[in-house]
């Protein structure tokens, strides 16, 4: 190495101190830019481990109404943290974090509702109130204040109770309730009796259609629905609407404002039951509900009148006999002192006492009946009351109990066994079948009648009560496709094994009886469905809603109503019905048809060679509802006022 001279020396150390500055420089220059952002890989990384974070934290949501476990309460719990600690995430992540913490049954109910969208194709700000929407609370808010006012301690915890008090008070909004709001819910919870269903049903509706309601309004609209009530009551306990009487010969009560005809008591415009005459006694006949100049007795016989008079018995095909309404019997009975006109009634099991006949004993205190009672015709008879009274049967005093109600006045058979003078009399003498039921053991004329017919039906038409199965002679069914109709074909669905042997068996017995036909190959092909009858057997029958009903013509002709029926037949005096066996096997299809009635059965295929049940409807005649019943309206029988009207048995 040479020598360096002090002047060499010092140019060297200042290029060395130069070179170490300048390396210094290089290596602190990145530390230098601080507001330079991270690579992107660091996002990536921060932003999963921020959504991992949330996660874990966020527990699964879990819809229970009852328990107003709500979408909303969930939210409300988590909506800071998510907005705070998953500020930087996009609202996609947001999205697809919550969609995670749906259980699967919550998560199946949403995206059903939300179809044909997809719930990950929904950004944050639209996810969200279709939650809410979706998972709401089903109580309505009467129902949140009327279990806030109901709630109650069962002795646990203070701390739940306080806490299931805070709760509802919340979800009541009991705060934003206005004082009228308050009285209605008073008021629609006082009426707790079972009576008052109806009522409190549409006090309810009034509420939430208008919350705004006030009590005034509400007691309004509560009062008119009460005054229809009562209404249609009396037209339904008028007196020509059976009672407790086991069997009454009278008219069936009419919605006519105004009576057809002058009332038959005193000539007056109105109907009957609404004559003021009830307590006139007439001069002619000694009897109450009329004057002379409108007395039964002052009327000469007619034919008219006779024919009138037969029609009134009833004969309940030679099982039951109807007295006519003249040869009803009538008792003045002393109850608590006055004398009350009763009715005997061996068909009512109870005594019961109308309003106006209540009174003239002295209206008695009542106490609620502890027995329901029904009319003949199944129908419940709403009672004021019940009451204990004393009371005489031919000169002997006895005590019991008698109803009141909007009837007429009955003497009941609680009343009548106990005297046995009175039980005897009735039951011996032939004067008293009034409104009972008289049971034959004898075989009634009626039924000889019938048996001596059924035995010359089946010797002139033996071949009508042959076993088996019938075909149809007036034509064959026919089924017109669409001009747009593709073929459809279904594979067959899978049957319980434990009916396998069943439904093989019925196939057989179908196939012996050329009602299907095996075949190795079709364009169409439906289902089976298998019903039970109520015999334990089965029916086998095709789905044919699995395509081919919606590619058949629709077939245009309409059933007959109920009230074409019943104008038909009315001034009839036979009616019959006929129970055609396997009515639709009966009729044969054409060869293009039965190309389109094909089932897949575990056998194979089989093709119907008769009409199958289950078939939309048939352009024919013949096979189908409306082809049966336009075909049999469409006969010219000779038979006047008839009409036929085919009803599936199933």
């Amino acid at each position: 190495m040479e020598n360096l001279n002090p002047d060499g020396f010092a140019r060297l150390s200042a290029e060395i101190a130069r070179a170490v500055a300048e390396a210094v420089r290089e290596a602190m220059t990145p530390q230098a830019q601080p507001n330079q952002p991270p690579p992107e890989e660091d996002k990536s990384v921060n932003r999963s481990r921020i959504i991992d974070s949330l996660s874990a934290r966020l527990s699964m949501f879990k819809y229970d109404p009852e328990e107003e476990m709500t979408f909303e309460n969930w939210y409300v719990r988590y909506e800071k943290l998510i907005d705070e600690e998953g500020g930087i995430l996009e609202d996609k992540a947001k999205a697809r974090l919550i969609l995670a913490k749906l259980n699967a049954r919550e998560y199946a109910l949403f995206a059903n509702r939300l179809l044909p969208k997809f719930p990950d194709s929904l950004t944050f700000d639209e996810l969200i109130p279709k939650l809410k929407e979706t998972f709401k609370s089903t109580s309505s808010e009467f129902r949140r204040r009327y279990d806030f006012l109901q709630a109650s301690y069962n002795g646990g915890a203070l701390e739940e109770y306080t806490g299931t008090i805070l709760r509802r008070f919340t979800t009541s909004k009991w705060n934003d309730m206005t004082d009228d709001q308050v009285c209605c819910l008073i008021w629609i919870v006082g009426l707790r009796d079972g009576s008052f269903a109806d009522i409190r049903t549409k006090a309810l509706q009034l509420l939430e259609s208008k919350p705004d309601t006030t009590l005034l309004e509400l007691e309004a609209k509560i009062k008119r629905l009460l005054e229809i009530r009562d209404d249609s009551q009396r037209l339904g306990a008028s007196k020509g609407k059976p009672e407790i009487n086991a069997i009454k010969a009278r008219k069936a009560s009419t919605s006519q404002k105004t009576a057809p005809s002058p009332c038959p008591k005193c000539g007056g415009d109105h109907w009957a039951r609404d004559c003021k005459l009830e307590n006139v006694t007439c001069n002619v006949c000694g009897k109450d509900g009329h004057i002379a100049k409108f007395c039964f007795k002052n009327k000469p016989p007619t034919k008219k009148s006779t024919k009138k008079f037969q029609k009134k018995k009833v004969n309940a095909v030679a099982v039951a006999q109807l007295a006519p309404t003249r040869r009803r019997i009538y008792l003045n009975v002393p109850i608590n002192g006055t004398n009350v006109k009763m009715q005997l009634d061996t068909g009512s099991d109870v005594t019961v006492l109308n309003i106006r006949d209540w009174r003239k004993i002295g209206t008695p205190p009542l106490t609620k009946s502890t027995e329901k009672l029904l009319s003949a015709c199944g129908s419940e008879i709403r009672t004021k009351g019940e009451f204990r009274c004393q009371f005489k049967l031919h000169g002997k005093e006895y005590e019991g109990s008698a109803h009141v109600a909007e009837t007429a006045t009955l003497l009941g058979m609680d009343w009548m066994s106990l005297n046995s003078a009175l039980l005897h009399s009735l039951i011996d003498s032939p004067d008293t079948r009034v409104n009972s039921v008289q049971v034959t053991n004898k075989k009634a004329p009626l039924n000889m009648c019938r048996e001596e017919l059924l035995k010359k039906l089946k010797k002139s038409h033996p071949n009508v009560f042959t076993t088996g199965l019938g075909t149809c002679t007036k034509g064959r069914a026919t089924l017109r496709l669409k001009p747009d109709a593709r073929p459809v074909f279904r594979k067959a669905r899978p049957v319980p094994y434990a009916r396998l042997p069943a439904i093989t068996r019925e196939i057989e017995r179908l196939v012996a009886k050329r009602v299907l036909a095996p075949t190795n190959h079709s364009e169409w092909a439906a289902p089976i469905v298998v019903v039970m009858k109520k015999t334990g057997e089965i029916r086998l029958c095709a789905d044919f809603s699995t395509g081919l009903n919606e590619c058949l013509q629709q077939h245009q002709h309409p059933l007959p109503t109920l009230e074409d029926s019943f104008t038909k037949l009315n001034g009839g005096c036979l009616f019959t019905q006929i129970d055609l066996a396997e009515a639709y096997l009966q009729v044969e299809t054409d060869a293009k048809s039965a190309e389109l009635l094909c089932v897949n059965t575990h056998l194979g295929l089989f093709r119907y060679q008769r009409l199958p049940f289950g078939v939309k409807n048939c352009a024919g005649d013949l096979p189908t509802d409306h082809g049966f019943t336009r075909s049999w309206n469409g006969r010219d029988d000779g038979i006047p006022r008839r009409s036929y009207d085919l009803r599936k048995d199933g």
